[in-house]
């Protein structure tokens, strides 16, 4: 009898630890791997505006013009005048004080010097120089070695003062000015103009001046930046 006891108890000890291993088993299932995600490939973005590399072109002087507006009193036919724009300091060679000007345009080279200018007109006037290439500046007619002093930098580290000179064919003679507007462009040696200072205008608002024998000369000058001082 108490064999079949130990017997009985042996199966139910049996019974009972598969049960509890099958639920051990069940409850720690495999889980599938899990997918890493792989990093996005890299992008590449345009630069943003404004982040433009720039580039270290060289612009010139290339043009000037001067617009005169003449008031009650004309400049006579045979009185001469002359226009001068010139750098206002740094001087015309390397070796030069700096305090010194140098020439860059002249209306010298024109024959309508002579020209009437009428009471109440207004006259345009396309200045000349003589420091461009002539084969690659309009308006240039030699030496062109020179050129260096058209440089942009150069006239914005000293800016640049304009000459209205008078000489009358009569003592009695008079011409009055009411104003001055100088215009101006800066280009590279491509003809391209510069992005922001491609065309400069200055107007002088206080060039009002009566120009006779004792009074000849008109002089107008702007500051580094190109604004007008008068």
């Amino acid at each position: 009898m108490k064999k079949i006891f130990a017997l009985v108890l042996l199966i139910i000890y049996t019974v009972t630890t598969q049960a509890q291993v099958k639920n051990k088993v069940e409850k720690i299932k495999p889980q599938s791997p899990m997918k890493t995600k792989e990093p996005a490939p890299s992008e590449s973005k345009a630069p943003a505006a404004g982040n433009t590399p720039v580039t270290n072109t060289t612009y010139y002087l290339t043009g000037a013009r001067v617009s005169i507006v003449t008031g009650n009193d004309n400049k006579e036919q045979p009185s001469r005048a002359s226009i001068a724009l010139n750098r206002t300091t740094g001087g015309e060679w390397p070796s030069d004080d700096k305090t010194r000007g140098c020439g860059l345009f002249d209306y010298n080279f024109s024959t309508r010097i002579l020209n009437e200018y009428k009471i109440n007109s207004v006259t345009d006037l396309n200045l000349i120089t003589a420091y461009q290439f002539p084969s690659t500046f309009p308006g240039g007619v030699g030496e062109g070695w020179r050129y260096i002093n058209l440089k942009m930098e150069e006239i914005l580290t000293y800016g640049l003062t304009l000459y209205v000179n008078y000489d009358p064919n009569f003592v009695l003679d008079a011409w009055k000015i009411e104003k001055v507007t100088l215009r101006l462009e800066f280009k590279d040696l491509n003809g391209n103009a510069h992005p922001t200072m491609g065309r400069v205008v200055i107007p002088f608002l206080n060039s009002a001046a009566l120009l006779n024998d004792k009074n000849r000369t008109l002089k107008l000058e702007t500051d580094k930046f190109l604004m007008p001082k008068n």
